[in-house]
C-alpha cells in the first residue's frame, strides 16, 4: 500500500473510531449492513476510487428499473456526483465515486466516504421501490394475461376506452 494512503486510513479510522488496515494493494473495505463499501488507492494518477453496493434489481421489468438510474446519472444531479454502475456478474448495482488525491484533504476524504454512505443508503430505498414498482406491473399484466385467457382477447371498443395515446 502506498504510503500516501495510508493518512486517509488512519483519519477514517478516527473518525469512525474503529481501527482499519488497508490491504497492500491499498483497499480498504467496509462492510455495512445493507452492503459493503470498497475504497481503493489507485497509485496511477493519485486517485481514490469508492464503490458501495446498492443492491440487486428486480429480474421483472428490468428496462424500467435500468431506465430510471441512468435518468438518476444524468449530470450526477441525484447521486450527489457519484455515478450508478451495474455488475451483471454479481447482478449487483453500485454507486462510484472517484476522487484526486491532490487537494483532498482528510477532513474532505471522510466526508466524502459519509456522503457516499448516505447515497448508497438513499439509492438502496429507491431500488427497493422501483423494483416493486417493476413487480406490480409484472404482476398486473400476468394477471390480465390470464384473464383474457379465461374470458377470451378484449373487443376493441373495449379497449379504447383504455388506451392513452
Amino acid at each position: 500500500m502506498s504510503q500516501s494512503f495510508q493518512p486517509f486510513v488512519q483519519a477514517l479510522s478516527q473518525a469512525l473510531g474503529v481501527e482499519l488496515e488497508a490491504s497492500p494493494e491499498g483497499a480498504l473495505l467496509l462492510p455495512q449492513e445493507d452492503g459493503a463499501i470498497l475504497i481503493q488507492w489507485l497509485e496511477a494518477g493519485r486517485r481514490i476510487l469508492f464503490y458501495a453496493e446498492v443492491g440487486r434489481p428486480t429480474p421483472f421489468r428490468r428496462g424500467d428499473v435500468f431506465a430510471a438510474l441512468l435518468e438518476a446519472n444524468l449530470f450526477l444531479a441525484r447521486t450527489q456526483g457519484a455515478a450508478l454502475s451495474f455488475d451483471s456478474g454479481s447482478n449487483m448495482v453500485g454507486l462510484n465515486l472517484l476522487l484526486p488525491v491532490d487537494g483532498l484533504g482528510l477532513e474532505d476524504f471522510v466526508n466524502a466516504v459519509d456522503n457516499l454512505v448516505t447515497a448508497a443508503a438513499s439509492w438502496r430505498e429507491e431500488l427497493g421501490r422501483l423494483n416493486g414498482q417493476a413487480e406490480d406491473e409484472a404482476q398486473r399484466q400476468q394477471q390480465d394475461l390470464m384473464n383474457e385467457r379465461e374470458t377470451g382477447p378484449v373487443a376493441p371498443a373495449v379497449l379504447a376506452g383504455h388506451v392513452r395515446v
